[in-house]
C-alpha cells in the first residue's frame, strides 16, 4: 500500500516538474493600467484617405504595486494604418530599457508582438509608437483602429484602442443623392398603391421619417459632422429597406389572396360541373359524355397542380418573409389561374347546354325550362282546356234557359 502511495506522489512530482510554467500569472483588466491619452499628430476630428499619421501611446501600471503584474506575458501591438511601422520601448522599474522590435519578436504588416519575461521588479512603462497612412475605406464613413492591443491573459478592453474617424466626402454626396432618388421613387409607388386601395398608413409614416432623417444628414454634413451624418443616413437606409419590405409584403399578400379567391371559385365551378355530369350521363350518347368528362378531368388536374404550387409558394416564401420572391413567383401563375377560371366557366356552360339546351340570347334557358317542367306544363294546359270546355257548355245551357223563359 505504501509502495502504491509513493508511486503516486512521484508521478505527481514528475508531472509538475515536466509541465512548462505559463506566462501571465495574473489576469489583467483596465484597472491595472493608468488612464492614458495618446499623442496623435496631426490631431484632427476627422481624417481622409492618404493622410500620414504618427501616434505615441504610453502604457503604465496603475500603481507601483501593479508594476509586477504587467510582466511575464505577450503583448501584441496592431494597426490598420497602411504601411504602418510599430515600435515599442519597454522600461523596467530597475531603469533598464529594451527597444523593440528585436530578434525574437514577431514583426508582420500591421503587427508587432513582443514577449516580456520575468523582470523581478516589474515594468515602469511601455511606450508604443506607430506611424502610417490613413487607408482607403469601404463607404462614406469608417472608424479605423490606428493602434490596438492583444495582451496575454487580459481583458479585450484592458487598454483602449486609438480610433481615427475617416470619411469620404464623394461617397457622402453620392449616397445622399441616391437616397433622395429612392425616396422620390417610393413616394410615387406609395401614392399608386393608395390609389389602388391599399392601406399605406404605416409606409407613409416611415417615408416621412426617412425624409426627415435625410434632411438632418445633409445638415450634419454641411457642418462637417460626418459621424452624425453617417448615423442619420444609416437610419434612412434602414427605413427605406423597411418600406420596400412592407410594399413587397402588401403586393405579395394581395396577389396571393386574389389567386386563392379565384382558385376557390374554380373549385366551386368544378363541383357544379361534376354534379351536372352525373345527370348528363343518362341523357346523352356515350361519346359526348366521355368528351365532357375528359375535359373536366383535365381541368381538375390543372386546378390541383396550381393549387399545390401556389400553396408551396406561400409556405416557402410568403410565410418566410421573402415577399419580393413570393410576389414574382405568384405573378408567374396569375395568367394560368385566370385562364383556368375561364375554361372551367366555359365547360360549365357547355355541360348545362347539353343538359338543358342552348340558352337564349336573353340569357333564359327556355328549352331547358320546358324540358324540366314538361309534366307540370302539360297538366296546366289540360286543366285550362277542361275549364274552357266547361265554360262554353255552361254558356250554351244558359242560352237555352233564356229561350224557354
Amino acid at each position: 500500500m505504501k509502495k502504491v502511495v509513493l508511486i503516486g506522489i512521484v508521478s505527481v512530482l514528475i508531472l509538475l516538474l515536466t509541465t512548462p510554467v505559463s506566462l501571465a500569472v495574473e489576469h489583467l483588466t483596465s484597472e491595472d493600467f493608468k488612464e492614458t491619452l495618446p499623442t496623435i499628430n496631426p490631431k484632427k476630428d476627422y481624417y481622409r484617405e492618404g493622410e500620414k499619421v504618427e501616434i505615441e501611446y504610453l502604457i503604465e501600471p496603475a500603481s507601483e504595486g501593479d508594476a509586477k503584474k504587467l510582466d511575464e506575458r505577450y503583448y501584441s501591438f496592431m494597426s490598420e494604418l497602411d504601411g504602418s511601422e510599430i515600435k515599442a520601448i519597454v522600461t523596467l522599474v530597475s531603469g533598464a530599457a529594451i527597444n523593440h522590435p528585436k530578434p525574437g519578436d514577431v514583426v508582420e504588416d500591421g503587427l508587432l508582438e513582443i514577449k516580456i519575461e520575468d523582470t523581478v521588479d516589474g515594468i515602469y512603462q511601455i511606450k508604443v509608437s506607430v506611424s502610417g497612412t490613413i487607408p482607403e475605406i469601404d463607404g462614406r464613413y469608417e472608424e479605423v483602429k490606428a493602434l490596438y492591443f492583444d495582451i496575454t491573459d487580459a481583458d479585450d478592453d484592458a487598454l483602449p484602442p486609438v480610433v481615427l474617424k475617416v470619411y469620404d466626402l464623394n461617397e457622402f454626396n453620392e449616397d445622399i443623392q441616391a437616397l433622395k432618388d429612392e425616396i422620390n421613387k417610393l413616394s410615387s409607388v406609395v401614392a399608386s398603391l393608395e390609389d389602388e386601395g391599399y392601406d399605406v398608413t404605416d409606409v407613409s409614416s416611415l417615408l416621412s421619417k426617412a425624409q426627415t432623417n435625410l434632411t438632418l444628414a445633409e445638415e450634419y454634413l454641411k457642418s462637417d459632422d460626418y459621424k452624425n451624418s453617417d448615423s442619420k443616413l444609416d437610419a434612412v437606409e434602414t427605413q427605406i429597406e423597411e418600406i420596400n419590405t412592407s410594399i413587397n409584403q402588401m403586393k405579395a399578400d394581395a396577389i396571393y389572396n386574389s389567386l386563392k379567391s379565384t382558385l376557390e371559385d374554380i373549385s366551386s365551378t368544378l363541383e357544379d360541373i361534376d354534379l351536372y355530369l352525373g345527370q348528363v350521363a343518362s341523357k346523352v350518347n356515350i361519346e359526348t359524355y366521355t368528351t365532357l368528362k375528359a375535359d373536366y378531368n383535365d381541368l381538375q388536374d390543372e386546378y390541383n397542380d396550381l393549387d399545390t404550387k401556389i400553396g408551396n409558394i406561400k409556405s416557402n416564401y410568403l410565410d418566410q418573409g421573402k415577399y419580393a420572391t413570393a410576389y414574382s413567383k405568384l405573378k408567374e401563375y396569375e395568367d394560368d389561374v385566370i385562364n383556368l377560371n375561364n375554361q372551367t366557366a366555359s365547360l360549365l356552360e357547355n355541360v348545362k347546354a347539353v343538359l338543358f339546351g342552348k340558352p337564349s340570347e336573353g340569357g333564359f334557358d327556355i328549352l331547358g325550362i320546358l324540358k324540366e317542367y314538361a309534366l307540370y306544363i302539360g297538366v296546366a294546359v289540360l286543366g285550362i282546356a277542361i275549364i274552357a270546355v266547361a265554360i262554353m257548355a255552361f254558356r250554351r245551357r244558359g242560352g237555352r234557359w233564356d229561350e224557354l223563359r
